[in-house]
């Protein structure tokens, strides 16, 4: 970032730091808890005592494909909150090409332009793109089933399997993948469905029906089509109905994501999955409740 232009420096470092410290929109809905998003150490997961013919070896190679996957998220994440309206008029708009182009620049260190490695990284950025707008069409039409939205939130994170995909391709492990990629995508609709919970009152103002919000709707009628109608006769009923539900599509997710990288046996995959079951049986909406109501 040193050698960005001034303005556009500061500019991120502000960003950066309004995601950390949450008063920016949440990055937890990338993937993970914010102070540690999993997909950075997902790569440094699955070399398990393997070797790599290169300078510096598997620890270089993890620790530059782990900057690799932050370029891309940093890419793709300012552009999604450009498009979401979270920053409008700002330098930032030109950050999203220089992260890629380090990003590519890092990993056709290790991948000339004939790997396989990179239609599997053209495909996950594809993915993800296309899931970003489709969630914002999704979240615009109430009659869109909730689940149609839920499977869509795993395509969103598709990005946050090229790391993996690196690892495995250069350490010739990609029996290993298709588990990861499952791994990623049913870990993000989780994460972002349990964010939903927490911005209901935000997205609905917004005019949008997040995961939370539909299923909330199927619970309370169809004649709660517009958002404000939705947000002002939410009942305890319908509320402790619709939280079962999502609590039971989430723990299924996770059922899946454990039984994909479970053969596989890599602790940190298992411990951030029962860390996501632990916080689904917190869930509720009562402080989310509260907040719309006052």
């Amino acid at each position: 970032m040193n050698g960005w232009p001034a303005s556009l420096a500061s500019q991120f470092f502000e960003y950066r730091r309004d995601l950390k410290s949450g008063s920016g929109p949440s990055i937890a809905t990338w993937g993970g808890p914010a102070e540690s998003p999993y997909w950075i150490e997902l790569p440094e997961w699955i070399p398990r005592g393997k070797s790599v013919d290169s300078a510096g070896g598997v620890q270089r190679l993890v620790r530059d494909v782990a900057w690799a996957q932050v370029c891309l998220f940093y890419a793709v994440r300012i552009e999604d909150d450009i498009f979401d309206g979270h920053l409008s008029r700002t330098p930032l708009a030109l950050a999203p090409m220089l992260f890629l182009q380090e990003s590519q620049l890092v990993f056709s260190t290790y991948f000339d332009g004939r790997s396989p490695f990179w239609e599997f990284y053209r495909k996950a950025i594809e993915s993800t793109l296309e899931g970003i707008l489709r969630v914002s069409e999704l979240e615009r039409d109430p009659m869109a089933p909730a689940e149609m939205l839920l499977r869509v939130y795993g395509d969103v994170d598709a990005i946050f399997s090229v790391g993996a995909a690196a690892v495995c391709e250069k350490l010739g492990m990609n029996s290993m993948l298709p588990a990861l990629c499952t791994f990623v995508m049913k870990v993000g609709r989780v994460a972002q469905a349990m964010d939903d919970i927490d911005d209901l009152d935000e997205d609905l103002a917004d005019g949008r029906f997040n995961y939370a919000a539909k299923v909330l709707l199927a619970r309370s009628g169809s004649s709660m089509t517009r958002p404000e109608l939705l947000r002002n006769n939410l009942n305890a009923e319908a509320q402790d109905a619709a939280m079962e539900e999502i609590s039971a599509s989430l723990h299924s997710c996770l059922d899946q994501a454990c039984h994909a990288v479970g053969p596989l046996e890599l602790p940190g995959a298992l411990d951030l999955i029962e860390w996501y079951r632990r916080t689904v049986r917190q869930l509720s909406f009562k402080e989310t409740i509260h907040t719309v109501r006052t």
